[in-house]
């Protein structure tokens, strides 16, 4: 390994422990006698590597306008980032690797399948994520949009199945529902969501990132299983008189695994950065957690407190770069 990959490895592992630690180290009870969320309004504004006058608690990034210390926000925002964007990235992972194995199965077999089940797995589908998102979100999800919206993905089906006969494999299915996906905006379909649900928190606004990421590792895995599916091995066992079932179980899936974690990487990035976006906007992240994206936010309102912007901005910046050169260094690596 290079010397970059281990300063890399080092940096991002550092970062995640003191995130993980931040909860234990900041206390009010504890060894630094101040959390996060600790507010001190004599404290406030002050420069960092500076000792307050009040509390004699020694600030070495200074702290916010409330007086709260920014290094334990920092922590408190690495914490808040990796487990969000861990969330979501599984998630989102999860999602877009089954329906991608599915779909390429039926592909293999040049299965297709008629109107009517396709028609009653669309309902299947879309109203259990109605309910899931009534679970998660509340009932402040309107059924009526869900109906127009399962309307319009019925004459989607409809259409596509009418130029082939009636039947659609689940791939041609999968494509074009993914076509569709592919033209909305993610951050528009957060911001929009979260004005509209008061009740959005961490796990539900990680859960609406998923929902509109899988398609990128549907592709991924898709364009992966297809290319092997004709790659001379795979004729090779074929004429030995192996079944679809086996070569597409022992000999494609196993394939698909380093593009899947080196996709996971860089979707780590993404969704670090819309959350760190979303949070220097103020849309949808709890008002009452600290981040980075916000506390970069509050530098912009006071000028004089460059600390604000500096020092979360420079650890947002490791993180990424940390996890893009872990990303990159594995995709090379496989190829």
């Amino acid at each position: 390994m290079s010397k970059s990959l281990i300063i890399a490895i080092c940096c991002l592992v550092s970062l995640v422990l003191f995130g993980l630690l931040s909860s234990v180290i900041f206390q009010e009870d504890g060894l630094v006698g101040y959390s996060y969320g600790t507010i001190s309004i004599p404290d406030k504004g002050l420069a960092p590597f500076t000792t307050s006058a009040k509390t004699g608690h020694f600030h070495l990034f200074g702290t916010d306008k409330l007086g709260r210390d920014t290094l334990a926000g920092i922590g408190n925002g690495l914490k808040v980032a990796t487990g969000f964007a861990l969330l979501a990235a599984m998630l989102a992972a999860v999602i877009g690797a089954l329906i991608a194995y599915v779909a390429t199965y039926q592909y293999y077999r040049s299965t297709r399948i008629k109107l009517g089940y396709l028609i009653g797995g669309a309902i299947v589908v879309w109203y259990t994520l109605y309910l899931l998102g009534v679970v998660i979100i509340g009932s402040n999800l309107d059924f009526t949009f869900f109906t127009i919206s399962y309307l319009a993905l019925l004459t989607l089906i409809w259409r596509e199945t009418s130029q082939h006969n009636g039947h659609l494999s689940m791939d041609e299915a999968s494509l074009k529902v993914i076509e569709v996906w592919k033209t909305i905006p993610l951050i528009m379909v957060v911001i929009i969501f979260s004005s509209i649900v008061s009740s959005i928190n961490y796990v539900s606004l990680a859960i609406i990132i998923a929902f509109l990421l899988w398609p990128t590792y549907t592709r991924l895995i898709r364009g992966e299983l297809i290319k092997l599916s004709k790659q001379d091995f795979v004729k090779s066992a074929l004429a030995s008189g192996a079944s679809h079932r086996h070569i597409y179980l022992q000999h494609l899936l196993p394939n698909t695994i380093a593009p899947l974690i080196a996709k996971f990487c860089f979707s780590l990035i993404s969704i670090i950065l819309l959350e760190s976006t979303l949070s220097f906007l103020g849309i949808g992240i709890p008002i009452d957690q600290v981040s980075l994206g916000s506390m970069i936010k509050e530098s912009t309102d006071r000028m004089s407190y460059w600390w604000m912007a500096v020092f979360p901005g420079m650890t947002l910046m490791m993180l990424l770069l940390s996890l893009n050169s872990i990303g990159s260094w594995y995709l090379k690596k496989q190829k």
